[in-house]
């Protein structure tokens, strides 16, 4: 929270380009959906225009401060050690399905798990978003902003 706190201090000396922002958030669409473009495989980011810019900054910078229960970091650990990380998808008598970047889905198959579960506290969103310079964080979110 701090981070966005810091952020909005900037977000106040500098003014967001939308049509920049517009071009920087193409990356958003591996995970998230905007009308009929992108990805459902994150919270849908239409009605951005409504949203708190708090909210959103937190969601952007901070995502483990703002992560929505089903989009929360899972993992499965195979027999032979691999982790693979993502959403749970699906877990039945079968397996387990994980959703990861781009809108892929892995299946793991039950008699290949050593081990499985949430991850508390953690957002599937990549952290990393928080290390963008405060002018492309500014103009990310002047476009999300524009969004009906």
């Amino acid at each position: 929270m701090r981070k966005s706190k810091t952020f909005l201090t900037h977000q106040n000396k500098l003014k967001g380009n939308p049509v920049v922002g517009k071009a920087i958030f193409g990356s958003c669409l591996a995970c998230h959906a905007v009308g009929k473009e992108g990805n459902e495989f994150a919270p849908p980011l239409d009605g951005g225009k409504n949203r708190g810019i708090e909210h959103l900054l937190t969601a952007i910078i901070s995502p483990d401060d703002a992560v929505e229960g089903a989009f929360g970091l899972y993992f499965v650990t195979t027999k032979d050690g691999s982790v693979i990380e993502g959403y749970l998808v699906k877990n039945d008598s079968n397996g387990i399905t994980i959703g990861q970047a781009g809108g892929s889905k892995l299946f793991v198959a039950k008699n290949n798990i050593h081990s499985h579960g949430g991850v508390n506290g953690r957002s599937f969103m990549p952290r990393t978003f928080g290390n963008l310079p405060a002018q492309s964080l500014i103009d990310i979110s002047a476009y999300i902003k524009t969004l009906e």
